[in-house]
């Protein structure tokens, strides 16, 4: 949908590049809206035979519409795209959905992946936030498709059959599903099985499908799974942040600049809430820990204890056999 909504913008109406982008995302996003409504309220397997059947639904209407070309597909489109357009829309897509994941919706979504029902019964809209993930989802995958658009001179309808969402869902799974770098990762490592097995085009998809196996037995998690590559350690001064740079900072200065600002809270907080005398502070030496009944426990109790004694000696019905209150 994004790709021929930008071929049509950019051919027919002469639009700029950026915008047809735009409205092919545009485009996309609101129809994944309203094919998201009914669908994701299905679960498992019905709701994965559900989006794969509309999906081809689409594609055969667009092959019945003469005004795109039909299934001879629509030609002369403008070579606009380039490995500057492709980077700078990744960063964009990284930005976006980096900050969607941190954010409540984003944690909603989590929590959603992790257990469903579990979500649900914590008073997560589980229909409205997997609408919602649907819809940014065909978002982008419209701009993708406006980008493969004008990478080619001609598209077709045959260039978006179940094989390619398969191969995009292999990248995905392969990366690891709760991983944007291990999306990357499984990104390179089919592109570059295929390109490598193209010399043996009667052998490549056994070697493929191997490939895969071999990788799914001994990481069926993926290749990230879960994580991150600024949770390796190695990588861990790129994680960026304001307080993190400033603590790597101070610790990159001065090592025990971590460890003497600890000891000196906890010896500002103690002299703050009374626990040690001046002098102690000054000598800064282990005490023992003084045990219930004594005074160091008692002591600054007492004002409040005998308050709470003395209306509830007043307030209280029980009376002592004399009939006066008892005293606090």
């Amino acid at each position: 949908v994004g790709a021929y909504v930008g071929v049509v913008l950019t051919t027919n109406f002469h639009a700029p590049f950026i915008a047809a982008l735009v409205a092919g995302g545009l485009v996309a996003a609101f129809l994944g809206f309203l094919i998201g409504l009914p669908t994701l309220r299905l679960r498992g397997d019905y709701l994965a035979i559900a989006t794969l059947g509309l999906g081809e639904i689409i594609r055969i209407v667009i092959m019945n519409i003469d005004y795109v070309g039909g299934a001879a597909g629509f030609k002369g489109i403008p070579h606009y795209t380039n490995f500057t357009w492709v980077f700078f829309v990744m960063l964009v897509t990284l930005f976006v959905i980096k900050n969607f994941v941190n954010s409540s919706h984003g944690r909603a979504c989590i929590a959603i992946r992790e257990n469903e029902i579990a979500a649900e019964a914590m008073g997560i809209n589980t229909t409205r936030y997997k609408v919602m993930a649907f819809a940014i989802g065909a978002g982008f995958a419209g701009v993708a498709g406006g980008l493969f658009a004008h990478c080619f001179y001609i598209i077709n309808p045959f260039s978006f059959t179940f094989m390619a969402s398969f191969n995009y869902l292999i990248m995905v799974v392969l990366g690891g599903l709760g991983s944007i770098t291990g999306s990357i990762a499984g990104a390179f490592v089919v592109t570059f099985v295929s390109a490598a097995l193209a010399s043996w085009p009667e052998f490549r998809m056994i070697i493929y499908a191997l490939v895969l196996i071999f990788l799914m037995f001994y990481r069926p998690q993926g290749l990230f799974g879960y994580m991150e590559i600024t949770d390796f350690k190695l990588f861990q001064r790129f994680k960026g942040g304001r307080k993190y740079w400033r603590n790597y900072s101070r610790q990159k200065m001065c090592p025990k600049y971590s460890a003497a600002s600890k000891l000196f809270r906890i010896l500002i907080s103690s002299l703050i809430k009374g626990n040690w005398s001046a002098s102690s502070a000054q000598t800064v030496r282990a005490r023992p820990r003084p045990s219930i009944s004594s005074p160091a426990y008692i002591s600054p109790l007492r004002g409040p204890l005998n308050s709470m004694a003395g209306a509830l000696s007043v307030s209280s019905p029980i009376r002592s056999p004399s009939g006066a209150c008892p005293a606090p």
